[in-house]
């Protein structure tokens, strides 16, 4: 508040406004009134602006006008009202039962799930026959396992990189194939598997983007095996997509965790 009276101060006296006769006084009150609103505005529109800028930054321009950004956000909660794409790795069987041992509530994978679950958009075998006759009608390669490979859930377990589309009113997931899970259910990915993988989407976005906003969570962290830095898994995405230039045909954010801002730096 002091800081505000001292901005003031150079435009007004306040002596002379309580001062002044009675029939000024009004007209002195209103003008000090919308100087202080105007103040109060200015303000408030810079804390904004400084808020977007810190949680937001454009990492480079490509040739075409499209946009590689970093941003801080929950990537199934982006309140953007037109027509986006979002990324999201799931594992290679591309299961369906978030039951925190196939698939865990805490992953993207398994909070998109329950999402679609709890809309009544799809139960879990509604959504698994989708996504089976996706891949199937996209020709996907898969191996089939056995019970001692993968003890639970889907036992086709396709090559890393296969995607699925799937549309929810403005939002078209694409849902890629990532990890693999061994015999005790643990999911991971090798650097080979992620390089695979991480390659398949930027051809994708390519081929389906569709010219529309295209988010990507920072895709390899967690429990995962291929690398453990986030700052190391962001430097490697940006840097990929910063020598495909040329496969860009959208915008494309970078979303991390809210929980991120501590341990990656976006400047």
């Amino acid at each position: 508040m002091l800081s505000i009276i001292g901005l003031i101060s150079p435009f007004f006296s306040f002596e002379e406004i309580f001062n002044e006769d009675k029939s000024k006084l009004l007209q002195n009150i209103v003008n000090f009134s919308f100087v202080l609103l105007f103040i109060l505005v200015l303000v408030l529109i810079l804390v904004y602006l400084f808020a977007v800028f810190k949680n937001k930054k454009v990492v480079s321009k490509f040739h075409n006008n499209h946009e590689l950004s970093v941003m801080f956000g929950n990537t199934l909660q982006l309140q953007d009202i037109s027509r986006y794409n979002v990324i999201i790795p799931v594992n290679r069987c591309f299961d369906t039962v978030v039951d925190n041992d196939l698939i865990s509530e805490n992953t993207l994978h398994g909070k998109l799930l329950k999402l679609l679950y709890e809309q009544g958009r799809f139960t879990e075998q509604c959504l698994d026959e989708y996504i089976q006759d996706e891949l199937y009608k996209r020709g996907c390669e898969f191996e089939l396992l056995d019970t001692k490979k993968k003890s639970k859930g889907n036992l086709r377990r396709y090559k890393e990189g296969s995607i699925v589309e799937l549309t929810v009113e403005n939002v078209n997931y694409f849902l890629v194939g990532f990890s693999k899970f061994d015999s005790d259910l643990h999911a991971s990915v090798s650097q080979k598997e992620y390089s695979d993988s991480m390659s398949a989407i930027l051809e994708y976005i390519d081929k389906r983007s569709q010219v529309f906003l295209t988010y990507l969570p920072l895709i390899g962290g967690g429990h995962l095996s291929a690398y453990a830095d986030e700052q190391v898994l962001l430097d490697f995405m940006l840097k990929l997509f910063q020598l495909n230039e040329e496969k860009i045909n959208c915008n494309i954010n970078i979303v991390l965790p809210e929980q991120a801002r501590s341990r990656v730096s976006i400047l």
